[in-house]
């Protein structure tokens, strides 16, 4: 279920298409998958859970015209 809604996902769910260092910011990497969201990491966070995995700090959603989720090619 947790699938449906990527908000509750710590991770991507798909391929991820592109991966870009922020411009200014050093710890800051960003991702673009085509399970149609970009997700903000910083790389000094707090590892989560069991597997001590580093999760997004930020995500935001594609959508297309329609309203349709949208595959991301860059970020």
């Amino acid at each position: 279920m947790y699938l449906l809604d990527m908000a509750n996902t710590k991770g991507h769910v798909a391929s991820i298409n592109d991966g870009q260092w922020h411009p200014k910011e050093n710890n800051i990497f960003i991702t673009g998958s085509q399970d149609g969201t970009i997700r903000q990491w910083d790389m000094y966070s707090k590892e989560v859970g069991v597997e001590a995995q580093l999760a997004h700090t930020t995500l935001m959603k594609a959508k297309g015209a329609r309203g349709c989720k949208v595959s991301i090619t860059t970020s």
